[in-house]
């Protein structure tokens, strides 16, 4: 599994999340289908994703993702970062890639 985890870039790492994402609705519920599609959004089902908050501050994601969803942990890490694959319904992950300040010596 350690030799895995060295080679897989984030795309794979989200990748296979996703898919593992998929095979647990699927064993859970019985049901072949997508966790957050459109068509499985009604308005009384919990939001699975911010596709709007791409590109907002750390903070106003956090603030809104929790206006939404007070149940979910929300968790900022830098893109890159090697995760493992465990699918966890309580938790948003926020990549982020950008500097936010200039970078200085002290």
């Amino acid at each position: 599994m350690d030799a895995l985890i060295a080679i897989m870039d984030q795309r794979s790492w989200q990748a296979l999340s996703k898919f593992l994402a998929g095979v647990w609705l699927v064993y859970s519920t019985g049901k072949d289908e997508e966790m957050s599609s459109p068509a499985n959004n009604s308005c009384d089902a919990p939001k699975t994703e911010w596709p709007e908050l791409v590109g907002c501050t750390i903070k106003d994601a956090t603030d809104k993702i929790k206006a939404d969803r007070p149940d979910l942990n929300v968790e900022a890490l830098p893109v890159g970062t090697i995760i493992i694959p465990v699918i966890d319904p309580n938790r948003v992950r926020l990549w982020v890639d950008t500097v936010a300040e200039i970078p200085k010596i002290g």
